[in-house]
């Protein structure tokens, strides 16, 4: 059977193009729109093509952060914080940490306390938060991001920071790592739908009032990713802080020391030097 012939198209981000497949690379997406059948030979040309890379260069004109594991790294204090929940209920930790990776504490309770009550489950999340809100024992901020985020303010480029924690976890972390505090913060308290649903980029892109598509979402959890690839905007992991999982769907990054920008007299390009 012969294979079909391909046209290629490359894309940063992802695209809701209805005529397209595409599959995800380590620095973007290659798209595959089947033709004309060709020769098995071409099967040769096609293998290589996944091998093609693509460009570390971003064109951009904002920033949208994750808080935990992509500006600061928390881990210790929300590995004691849902430890403590997990052995409250009798359940186990590793499994506890797994699910709540990324996602809305109201709704990751739902899922690992859904015997209880919408009051239980209230007075749950109000016990929680005040144990997170009060434990930024070694919370830090990851290598590399106040500098970046100084460049980015130099510059003048907006950022904001958009995260699935609530407002009274996320400022305390924020001064706890010397970060600057952003004039957009989303959070949990803000919005409807939590990550991997797109709205929570979708309200920061907003609210810097910048095209989604023009901005340049950095995240640790897989939710994360997939919220800001569905609000259609470049996608960069940082692979930091402990519990990252690996993924080819977008770059990563280590920390921010691997980043440079870029002026020219189209605009700002963000390149991966690593």
């Amino acid at each position: 059977m012969g294979l079909r012939s391909v046209s290629l198209r490359v894309y940063t981000h992802a695209t809701t193009d209805p005529l397209c497949k595409f599959r995800p690379c380590l620095l973007g997406y290659l798209v595959i729109d089947c033709t004309k059948p060709v020769p098995i030979s071409t099967r040769l040309f096609f293998h290589s093509v996944w091998s093609i890379p693509l460009s570390k260069s971003f064109p951009f004109e904002a920033c949208l952060f994750d808080l935990d594991g992509t500006l600061v790294d928390s881990i210790a204090a929300v590995t004691r914080a849902w430890s403590k929940l997990a052995l409250r209920h009798g359940q186990d930790p590793e499994h506890v940490l797994h699910v709540i990776h990324g996602r809305p504490a109201s709704e990751s309770l739902k899922e690992l306390l859904s015997f209880m009550d919408e009051e239980a489950l209230q007075e749950e999340f109000l016990w929680l938060e005040n144990l997170e809100a009060t434990d930024t024992d070694g919370v830090i901020p990851i290598a590399g991001a106040l500098g970046f985020l100084a460049r980015l303010d130099a510059l003048q480029i907006p950022w904001g920071i958009v995260t699935s924690g609530t407002q009274p976890i996320a400022r305390p972390r924020i001064k706890a790592a010397g970060i600057p505090m952003p004039d957009v913060l989303v959070t949990a308290n803000e919005i409807k739908k939590g990550k991997p649903d797109p709205e929570p980029y979708l309200l920061g892109a907003a609210q810097i009032k910048i095209d989604p598509q023009k901005c340049i979402v950095f995240e640790d959890a897989p939710a994360g990713i997939t919220a800001g690839l569905a609000a259609q905007s470049t996608v960069i992991a940082i692979s930091a802080a402990a519990g990252f999982t690996p993924t080819e769907r977008v770059p990563s990054i280590n920390n921010y020391d691997h980043l440079t920008i870029r002026q020219s007299d189209e605009g700002f390009y963000l390149e991966i030097t690593q």
